[in-house]
């Protein structure tokens, strides 16, 4: 058995509310503006139906820094005309 600090099983899922999760996806946090989840929200952030598949280490990162990691297909450039 593990003692304290040696267990490298994987950090066991959350317990959450769909409804407020669902809340802050789309309402207080606005991620609905840019991502799409079950056919909601917008497109100019990758589509997040795969959240369910990824560790919850990455996902917190992720929700905390979004900048942390950019997928190249979604990567934007500022022109500055002269």
């Amino acid at each position: 058995q593990p003692t304290s600090g040696t267990d490298s099983r994987p950090p066991s899922k959350p317990q959450g509310d769909w409804e407020t999760g669902r809340d802050l996806f789309v309402n207080r946090l606005q991620c609905a503006k840019c991502h799409r989840i079950h056919g909601e929200g917008g497109t100019a952030g990758p589509d997040l139906a795969n959240v369910i598949h990824r560790d919850v280490t990455s996902l917190l990162r992720d929700i905390r820094d979004p900048s942390a990691t950019l997928h190249p297909e979604y990567v934007t450039y500022q022109a500055e005309l002269k």
